[in-house]
């Protein structure tokens, strides 16, 4: 008898949670075939897994487009797929449906044809969505959130369509809540703002914080030792049920009251940082899942999974210990509408322009003044749902103007005096601010709140490299 190690073949595993169940799989002696995109994270991979590599222990396959990768190469001698990747933060509407929908299919369809009789993918408990949007519709969204969750939903109805067509494929469908928990030691940050869903934790060590509407979660480590072991689980056929889609959480809820106490006293060195509003109130409890069926399908038992205090203490103590993020709530591709969809029913608007300086430069002597002209580059979003309405970054200009005498808003005329150049603010501007009753066209409502992300660039002809 055979007693070499299981081959799994693995995507995603440059991401948060893919990271994760690389390192438990390693953990548990299989072997990894890793498929990524090319890129800044697969370099990073290479240096971090060298030994592995040079082992055998792990093996890197370019994927530049799961939605028509040729993989039957890459899957021959793999026992058997975990799927994890979803596509990058910044992709189109049609490239994050055929990465969700038909890349999903691609991947299935090209396991069976290699002999892989299991698979394992990650799916996703919806956070705001009341509609699902058709395929026609998500082409023509412009909004990111529905986009990414329509595209996870209808991946999952795929599979489920082709599973009842090959039922002699075993799959495994882990949904997930929210995923919280440390980096690995090998992850790669590409920024020191990197989003994820990690700042909803972040931002109760954020003075003007805002708190997560929900308080379901699961840690990661224990999203990762549930995706090995799948691997193990009973086969479909031996089940009453007609499909293994399990949903995964813990069996706690996070009090958030409670997790800013936790932090006042176990982190006494935070306590100045701590967010200063108080915790709304909520009788949500945690995630309603089969505990018994948990443990019988992946062998994970209830009482074994790690304690929220835990959770919560592991990853601002890995924040903290990379201390170059910022605290704003600056985020890029889908996490920036994810984070307003979550938190939106938790704050309102304010009813005062609201200026926050996320950067500013050591030297900084010559300030902007009414009558002053300046350009400044900026993105705009709306307050309510975090959709991006303009960006001068997009054109590639930034906006020339004279400050304080009408041209622009009046947030924008009070809220850019005094910046130097180089320095970098945040404004949130109340409706009475900005576009008033009338709005703006057919991308600002009426009575719409305003939050731009806005840097001084040039400030009466001079640059920050002249001043």
């Amino acid at each position: 008898m055979s007693t070499s190690p299981q081959t799994i073949f693995v995507t995603g595993t440059t991401g948060f949670i893919g990271s994760h169940v690389l390192d438990e799989l390693l953990k548990q002696g299989y072997r990894v075939k890793c498929a990524v995109r090319p890129g800044a994270k697969t370099e990073h991979m290479k240096s971090r897994y060298s030994f592995e590599l040079e082992t055998g222990l792990v093996q890197i396959i370019n994927m530049p487009d799961i939605s028509t990768a040729q993989l039957q190469g890459a899957l021959e001698g793999v026992d058997a797929v975990i799927h994890l990747a979803s596509p990058p933060g910044r992709a189109t509407a049609e490239q994050t449906y055929q990465g969700s929908v038909e890349g999903s299919l691609n991947l299935l369809r090209q396991a069976e044809s290699a002999g892989i009789k299991r698979v394992v993918i990650t799916g996703m408990i919806p956070v705001k969505l009341q509609h699902t949007l058709t395929k026609d519709e998500v082409f023509r969204s412009d909004d990111p959130f529905a986009i990414y969750e329509s595209c996870k939903i209808l991946a999952e109805q795929a599979i489920w369509e082709w599973a009842r067509l090959h039922p002699h494929v075993d799959i495994a469908l882990i949904a997930l809540p929210l995923t919280y928990g440390p980096y690995t030691s090998n992850f790669y940050l590409p920024t020191p703002a990197f989003p994820g869903v990690n700042t909803f934790l972040y931002q109760l060590i954020v003075p003007d914080g805002i708190y997560c509407l929900t308080g379901q979660y699961v840690d990661v480590r224990d999203a990762a030792k549930a995706h090995v072991g799948a691997l193990k689980s009973p086969l479909v056929s031996s089940l009453s049920e007609s499909k293994k889609q399990i949903v995964f959480g813990s069996p706690q809820a996070i009090q958030f009251k409670e997790a800013v106490a936790v932090l006042s006293d176990k982190r006494p060195a935070l306590q100045e940082r701590l967010i200063r509003s108080d915790a709304p109130t909520s009788n949500e409890g945690p995630l309603s899942c089969d505990y018994e069926r948990i443990e019988q399908m992946f062998g994970v038992k209830k009482q074994e999974f790690i304690p929220f205090e835990k959770t919560l203490l592991d990853t601002i103590d890995d924040y903290v210990s990379r201390e170059g993020l910022p605290i704003t709530m600056k985020f890029f591709g889908f996490a920036l509408p994810l984070l307003f969809a979550v938190t939106a029913l938790a704050a309102d608007p304010p009813t005062e322009l609201v200026v926050e300086t996320t950067y500013k430069p050591e030297k900084c002597s010559v300030f902007a003044k009414k009558g002053d002209s300046i350009k400044v580059h900026y993105t705009g979003t709306l307050f309510s749902n975090g959709n991006k309405f303009d960006s001068s970054l997009d054109r590639g200009d930034p906006l020339p103007l004279k400050l304080g005498v009408g041209q622009v808003i009046k947030g924008w005329d009070e809220g850019l005096q005094g910046m130097c150049v180089g320095e970098k603010r945040k404004l949130t501007i109340p409706s009475e601010k900005a576009y008033g009753s009338r709005g703006f066209g057919s991308v600002i409502p009426p009575n719409s709140c305003l939050v731009f992300e806005t840097e001084l660039m040039e400030l009466n002809g001079s640059s920050r490299d002249e001043l």
